[in-house]
């Protein structure tokens, strides 16, 4: 089995201490030989030793080099930066508090944003193929459009355009009524089209059929889960019966289905 690299290098930094002490051997070694030779040349002993030192230069720079070459200098910065922090955390406990504070604070608002951020703009739809669905809209030479079409545009967009596979509408109008728990599910009118569009299945019963988006057709409604369990009390019977789309029980609609949680 073949090791990754970073181990070799943690391999010598956990006896870091023995090569430390191994290096300082070595460099003595180096001016003692150093002087050795400056004494075997006439020079006198203290003289040589000055003149052997003057040679190697500092120390610190040459084991500064040599932690480079074995990788892990960088360790050793990270935790004395760390302890000097830490040293001067405890010496002022006020400051620490602070600190500590405003990082919880700012972590959170950070957390907060990026789950924003992530929700609306980074996450992609939960649809099928969902960057090939797009919105269509209209435009004016006097003023600005909008994302609606009326029925006949739709229509007219349905027979010209030759670049959309399916076309589906929702529209602007919701009906809403009041759930026994004061909740307030709402909805809002779709073409047929527009569930097959999406892939949806069906759950309990059936999606909407072609000929019931015709004028003078029944009404028909498609729950959601949210809305069969804060309405209905999750009661799957509830399918196929005739319930009132307004409170006050101005209009009324078969329930056809009822969508998964995940819907």
């Amino acid at each position: 089995m073949r090791w990754p690299a970073w181990m070799y290098r943690l391999v010598p930094y956990l006896g870091r201490r023995q090569a430390d002490e191994d290096l300082q051997e070595e460099l003595r070694l180096h001016l003692e030989l150093e002087r050795e030779h400056r004494r075997d040349a006439g020079v006198p002993g203290d003289e040589a030793l000055r003149a052997a030192r003057r040679r190697r230069g500092n120390d610190a720079p040459i084991r500064e080099r040599t932690r480079d070459v074995w990788g892990w200098r960088w360790l050793d910065d990270l935790g004395r930066d760390l302890r000097h922090a830490v040293r001067t955390l405890r010496r002022s406990p006020g400051f620490t508090a602070a600190v500590v504070s405003v990082l919880a604070l700012g972590t959170g608002v950070a957390t907060a944003m990026f789950g924003i951020v992530y929700g609306m703009l980074i996450r992609p739809p939960p649809y099928p193929d969902a960057a090939r669905i797009v919105r269509v809209g209209q435009s004016f030479r006097l003023g600005p459009g909008g994302p609606f079409l009326s029925a006949r545009a739709i229509e007219q967009v349905r027979q010209d355009a030759e670049s959309f596979e399916q076309l589906a509408a929702y529209g602007a109008f919701m009906f809403e009524w009041i759930a026994p728990d004061g909740a307030r599910p709402w909805g809002t009118a779709v073409s047929p089209g527009l569930l097959r569009l999406l892939e949806a299945r069906p759950h309990l019963g059936r999606l909407f059929a072609d000929d019931e988006a015709r004028s003078g057709a029944d009404g028909v409604v498609l729950l959601s889960h949210r809305a069969l369990t804060r309405r209905f009390d999750a009661d799957p019977d509830v399918v196929g019966t005739v319930i009132d789309a307004y409170n006050d029980g101005s209009a009324a609609a078969t329930a056809v289905d009822a969508l998964p949680f995940s819907a």
